[in-house]
């Protein structure tokens, strides 16, 4: 059992798995993909501290941040549900049509947003 699972590849969660890895945390990281919103954008001109960059070069620059605590990835799972356990939280996913499940103390959702049409 992890002592946290998180759920998501977007900045919220790279940086959730940051601290969590500072505090030596035992912990997952269960995305579809990495880098959520900021991967899919273009020019990048607003990141304090850098002055130009892409979305891609910048979510490539996060996910070797986390990557340097040895951070676990689970990349392509597509998470159906979450359960109570009797120790914690139990996490069901699906990875093409093969089941994965994950058990941790504690979760955290940071699965990012996407726009919507109106």
């Amino acid at each position: 059992m992890k002592d946290l699972i998180i759920i998501g590849g977007s900045v919220a969660a790279n940086a959730a798995a940051v601290y969590a890895a500072r505090r030596k945390l035992d912990t997952q990281i269960v995305s579809e993909d990495y880098g959520g919103e900021v991967a899919t954008s273009g020019e990048i001109e607003n990141w304090l501290g850098i002055q130009h960059t892409t979305g891609t070069e910048l979510a490539q620059q996060f996910k070797d941040h986390v990557d340097s605590y040895q951070v676990p990835w689970d990349i392509g799972v597509r998470i159906e549900r979450i359960e109570r356990a009797s120790e914690g939280f139990k996490v069901v996913g699906k990875y093409g049509e093969e089941e994965k499940v994950y058990q941790g103390r504690a979760v955290i959702v940071a699965t990012g947003v996407h726009p919507r049409r109106l």
